[in-house]
């Protein structure tokens, strides 16, 4: 089950509620219910994974996000998460969380572990934005080959919102083939690590 290893930045109320909902959606995708994941995010919500792997997307409404979310279970089976830092700051209307997550699971029948950061925005308590950056430098190995045509670029404002099936499918049978959008291994982490600095007491 989800667990956070690090104590919720300030002692209020509202701020323990938001990192309980927050493990909460977190537990859901563990258990691959993806349904009740949505019912955290509003109908207008948008969803940005930046990455260059077949995880990349750039999707809005809950219908995207869903088919987002099985395509990760794909890739991702029986994942379990670990909350290293949790950050709450602004009001119930238009609240901001930092996450830093270390995220384990298996891929391609190997033992796979990584890190993300996570920035939410949410209007009274559902997440209108979802903003994720993965060290998909991760994903790398030596030797391995590149990645299939239309996985090698950058996801951009005007390309398609999320990768064919068959070829998100393809991808996790060479994950590392994947990519280097995050070069140092620490990047995503300094991120969060900022947010952390700044965060409210």
């Amino acid at each position: 089950m989800a667990t956070m290893s690090a104590p919720v930045s300030g002692a209020r109320l509202i701020r323990r509620m938001a990192a309980g909902a927050y493990l909460r959606g977190l537990a859901a995708v563990e258990r691959g219910d993806f349904d009740q994941v949505l019912t955290q995010f509003r109908p207008d919500c948008k969803l940005i994974f930046v990455s260059r792997t077949a995880l990349g997307a750039r999707l809005s409404g809950r219908a995207g996000l869903l088919r987002w979310f099985e395509r990760f279970g794909r890739l991702l089976p029986d994942p379990q998460f670990e909350v290293l830092r949790f950050v709450v700051g602004g009001p119930v209307w238009d609240q901001r969380i930092a996450a830093h997550v270390i995220i384990r699971s298996r891929v391609a029948g190997e033992p796979y572990q990584n890190q993300f950061a996570q920035f939410l925005t949410l209007r009274w308590g559902k997440v209108a934005e979802d903003v994720i950056l993965e060290d998909t430098a991760t994903w790398e190995t030596p030797g391995a080959p590149s990645p299939p045509p239309g996985l090698a670029k950058p996801p951009s404002p005007h390309s398609p919102p999320h990768q064919p099936e068959a070829a998100a499918d393809a991808a996790c049978q060479r994950p590392a083939r994947a990519l280097a959008l995050v070069r140092s291994p620490v990047r995503a982490c300094h991120l969060v690590t900022v947010m952390v600095r700044a965060g409210p007491d």
